[in-house]
């Protein structure tokens, strides 16, 4: 590898199985990267992906490659976070990374941050999969999860509250608005199935129908207003959406929303300035986050 663009592709593929998703992780043409990994490789001598219809396999050449970038990767992502964590000015630019459920939460704060802090620039990544702020894939991150990782720092906002949801005209069709294996369900696909409401429903209600599969929760919570089903929501989006209804009372799985940043970087200016007013602005939505509103559940009216 010549230069730290060419690790960076080649770990993305690594990590995502396909060049298309490692493009939209990158912010690159797909075209683009299957041709410097195809360059990659003619360089090399040897083949770093086997390609099958499910996507980009690494060989052995490739594992042995895999070992080597990564050293490469944390090389560079510590000379970026002990550099960065030096920078006393309020300017230059932040990259936050946060779910999809998160975006209408922090959206509202982000434009009074941008007001307040014209100099920095935001760079707001949308991603549902485990972000690495170990390796500068983003400098902040708002996460959904049990629990922080241990190098990171930050915030822990408060309990995030999930309960099942569907539209009024679908629960018109429900015999038993109590009985929720007897639903049709909307679910998280596979490689979200370890969270727990969809373990819950592994466990509780696997007779129940499943409608669809969906990888975003914005598009889960647009299917069920549409009434396909029900399916678990944050009540934060959930109570707020008026053609939605709450079935159940909110269930405690555990998870809590994190507003979180690496140690390194908890010294610069622009990310104090940025988990502070940011932070401060989540905590004044707790109440809704933890769905201590007084909705009453359908079910029981």
């Amino acid at each position: 590898m010549k230069n730290w663009d060419d690790a960076r592709i080649f770990l993305a593929i690594a990590r995502q199985g396909t060049s298309r998703a490692a493009a939209r992780q990158l912010g690159l043409n797909q075209s683009t990267v299957s041709r410097r990994v195809a360059q990659l490789e003619a360089d090399a001598g040897v083949a770093l992906f086997e390609r099958r219809p499910s996507g980009l396999k690494l060989t052995e050449a490739g594992h042995e490659t895999l070992a080597l970038a990564q050293q490469v990767e944390e090389t560079f992502a510590l000379f970026d976070r002990k550099v960065g964590g030096r920078d006393v000015k309020l300017s230059g630019s932040i990259r936050l990374s946060l779910p999809d459920l998160g975006v209408s939460m922090v959206a509202p704060i982000l434009a009074e941050f941008g007001a307040r802090y014209p100099e920095i620039e935001l760079e707001v990544i949308v991603e549902n999969g485990y972000v690495s702020l170990t390796h500068r894939h983003a400098d902040v991150v708002l996460r959904l999860g049990q629990r922080a990782d241990e190098h990171l720092v930050g915030r822990r906002i408060g309990r995030a509250a999930v309960a099942v949801y569907a539209s009024p005209e679908y629960m018109a069709t429900v015999a038993d608005p109590s009985d929720l294996s007897s639903m049709e369900w909307v679910r998280w696909e596979e490689p979200f199935r370890r969270i727990p409401p969809e373990v819950w429903f592994d466990t509780h209600t696997p007779s129940a129908r499943v409608r669809a599969q969906i990888n975003t929760s914005l598009a889960q919570l647009e299917l069920i207003a549409s009434g396909a089903g029900v399916a678990f929501q944050l009540c934060f989006l959930g109570d707020a959406d008026p053609r939605l209804v709450r079935i159940a009372q909110p269930a405690d799985f555990g998870l809590s929303i994190w507003l979180l940043t690496h140690e390194d970087l908890r010294a610069t200016a622009r990310i104090r300035a940025f988990m502070e007013l940011v932070g401060d602005g989540l905590q004044a939505l707790r109440a809704r986050i933890e769905g201590t509103g007084g909705v009453e559940p359908r079910a029981q009216r």
